[in-house]
């Protein structure tokens, strides 16, 4: 009987002993775990919403077009690639432009962004938000937006005062893959988000999303190109 007991004993400590061993192995990873996700917490940057260079702007969100097309769903974030390498290369940078069919200059870089896209089609995707400044003559619709966009007859551009069809500038519909969206912000709602006062306004995103250049901060809407050709050379198409 002495030795059977002995023999449970002996068994008991094993059993504890291994219990508590797998105890202090799990304890381990556990904490090796919670150390990691502190450490990234510290060593990643958090994500600043705003314009400025190397922020995320605010969503853009509504209905959009591309040239001779119905209108349909978009979400700017959901084309953003958060896994971007940093190769140029790889993955299509954002042009955006904030617009309003009644504005004059707006009428004016209307050339600008179709020789935007002439030569760097190939490497961006272009979003012209279409809004409505709240100043007298500028009353836009989505018949308005689709003509100048399309470049088809339309009594109403540039203040009311010109037709939408002779407007300088090609038929914005891209090339070399460029999509060329025109979205609808009439209500200004992604004007406001993006704190922006007047059109035209214009942005270059990288693949993540993040703000590389901004037309008020850079010299205006005009050194948008000069922009391209300093990070695309002349291979962008």
């Amino acid at each position: 009987m002495m030795k059977d007991d002995n023999a449970s004993l002996r068994r008991r400590l094993f059993i504890d002993q291994a219990g508590d061993g797998r105890l202090s192995s799990f304890l381990a990873v556990v904490s090796v775990f919670f150390i990691g996700l502190m450490f990234i917490a510290v060593s990643t940057d958090p994500v600043v919403i705003g314009v400025n260079k190397g922020e995320m702007p605010p969503n853009i969100t509504g209905e959009a077009r591309i040239a001779h097309s119905e209108w349909f769903s978009f979400d700017l974030y959901a084309k953003f690639n958060g896994s971007w390498n940093g190769n140029i290369t790889t993955d299509r940078w954002f042009v955006i432009e904030f617009m309003d069919t009644d504005c004059p200059y707006c009428w004016r870089d209307a050339e600008t962004m179709s020789q935007i896209d002439a030569q760097f089609g190939g490497v961006i995707i272009t979003i012209v938000v279409a809004t409505e400044l709240n100043i007298a003559g500028h009353e836009s619709s989505r018949k308005e937006i689709e003509a100048f966009q399309d470049k088809t007859d339309f009594e109403g551009c540039y203040t009311g005062n010109r037709n939408c069809a002779d407007r300088p500038g090609d038929i914005h519909q891209g090339s070399n893959g460029n999509l060329f969206y025109y979205v609808e912000d009439l209500p200004g709602k992604a004007l406001s988000e993006w704190n922006l006062q007047g059109t035209p306004t214009c942005f270059l995103l990288k693949p993540n999303g993040l703000v590389a250049f901004n037309s008020a901060q850079d010299g205006g809407c005009e050194q948008l190109g000069v922009k391209l050709y300093e990070i695309f050379g002349s291979g962008g198409n």
